[in-house]
């Protein structure tokens, strides 16, 4: 909580946070906007009227809130389902408590604010807002659009890189072509979109769009202008008799460019068919039992819950990997050190001991295959960085064979060590004068 920091140094705290920048009209998204012909709001809690009953739930895998305006409740569930499909579906279920029916709108928000974290070692204080300023002139480098699909039922986001731009195989500390960003409506087909953000907001703001409040049909041919110009909204039309609810889904993912995303008909919604995340697994979690502390089953379920859940995947080096994640990751830009996925190969032999061999396939796949030694950091598409003063980390390799050894003693697979796993770069042959096997990295790290 900021609430020790503001008591003790306001001042610091004023120069460590940005301006706030309402005019810029990007709030995230993940929420709508009701509209019953006589009154507009928002179900996001610091956008709701004055009145509203509201519920809010953080649970494993999922989201939800709940929030009954004028006898209109609306239920959203937002949840990413297993596996790699890189989408966040948000189930939306919307009753009408009234003794008579009703005629309601549902717009469906998500923003389009990308902001590539290009690598900056100080970020802290009154280094900040200049380093978000740089990536904003890099953002300006794109020419971003927006576009209907042609079957009508989702917008997709695109940025077309600048001509100078390297191609997308090559090492570089930015991505210069990154994934397609998209909204979906997986549960029937729209009646009308908007992706003008400040036409959509206008003078109403995020709790009273002026598109909403004004019932207009829809956006026009107008191409706005700016590296970031637009949002992503979805409007279903719905008439619900007295008691009666309406289940809709949309999803918000990404996709590389030129992909046609054809696995999301499988998270399509049936009509008339209630929506529901499907549940975390339980068998996939860690419980530590002690009576005098009960609270400690469910933090340890929470944290073995987050270790898995935040695993993605890595183009680059073809490999699941776990990030750091912290400030390192979502400030500088920079996944650091490498002896963090080494830890969490620990906890992970034991839960998934798949997501294990992925971390340690990364680390293998970061090794020089000209030293043979670990980065400090890596970043933006297969660069590597050691921040000037850790150039040569010299415990990178006990981590590595401290949770390879964990690996190899728990689970017996002996057989991974002759699996080929190419040292950095990839595709290029290593320098060190030995194989590409897992004990080839082994020998490698202990040289080292």
């Amino acid at each position: 909580s900021p609430r020790g920091v503001m008591a003790v140094e306001p001042t610091l705290l004023a120069h460590t946070l940005p301006p706030a920048r309402p005019e810029r009209h990007a709030y995230g998204g993940g929420f709508g906007y009701v509209d019953d012909g006589q009154a507009a709001w928002a179900t996001a809690y610091r956008y709701r009227p004055q009145g509203t009953q509201t519920e809010r739930i953080f649970g494993m895998g999922y989201f939800e809130t709940v929030t009954t305006h004028r006898d209109i409740r609306v239920r959203r569930r937002l949840h990413a389902p297993p596996g790699d499909d890189p989408v966040v579906l948000a189930d939306v279920t919307i009753a009408n408590q009234r003794d008579e029916a009703v005629d309601l709108r549902h717009y469906e928000y998500w923003d389009v604010n990308i902001l590539q974290l290009q690598l900056q070692w100080l970020r802290t204080g009154l280094f900040a807002a200049p380093g978000d300023d740089q990536r904003q002139r890099l953002n300006a480098k794109f020419k971003p659009s927006i576009t209907l699909e042609a079957d009508g039922s989702a917008l997709r986001f695109h940025q077309e890189p600048p001509a100078s731009a390297p191609p997308p195989e090559r090492v570089s500390p930015i991505d210069w072509h990154p994934a397609n960003v998209w909204l979906a409506d997986l549960s029937g087909q729209p009646d009308a979109h908007y992706t003008d953000r400040m036409t959509f907001f206008g003078a109403g703001g995020a709790s009273r769009p002026d598109a909403v409040v004004q019932h207009r049909a829809g956006d026009t041919d107008a191409a706005p202008s700016g590296a970031m110009p637009y949002c992503m909204v979805l409007r279903r039309s719905l008439r619900l008799e007295a008691r009666q609810e309406a289940h809709l889904r949309f999803g918000y993912g990404t996709s590389r460019p030129g992909e046609t995303p054809d696995w999301l008909v499988r998270y399509r919604l049936e009509p008339e068919a209630a929506a529901g995340s499907v549940p975390w697994p339980a068998e996939r979690l860690v419980y530590f039992g002690a009576p005098e502390e009960p609270v400690l089953q469910r933090e340890m379920a929470w944290h073995a819950y987050s270790l898995l859940a935040f695993t993605t995947y890595h183009d680059y080096y073809r490999a699941h990997v776990t990030p750091q994640g912290s400030a390192y990751l979502y400030l500088h830009g920079a996944d650091g050190a490498p002896r963090d996925q080494a830890l969490f190969v620990l906890p992970l032999t034991y839960l998934r001991p798949n997501l294990a061999r992925e971390n340690l396939r990364l680390l293998m796949r970061l090794q020089s295959g000209a030293t043979g030694a670990l980065p400090y950091a890596f970043m933006g598409y297969g660069y590597h960085d050691g921040a000037s003063i850790h150039e040569e980390p010299s415990d990178l390799d006990l981590f590595f064979l401290l949770g390879l050894g964990e690996y190899l003693a728990a689970t017996g697979d002996l057989a991974f060590l002759h699996e080929e796993v190419p040292f950095y770069p990839r595709d290029v042959d290593p320098q060190i004068g030995t194989g590409t096997t897992a004990l080839d990295h082994v020998r490698a790290a202990v040289t080292h």
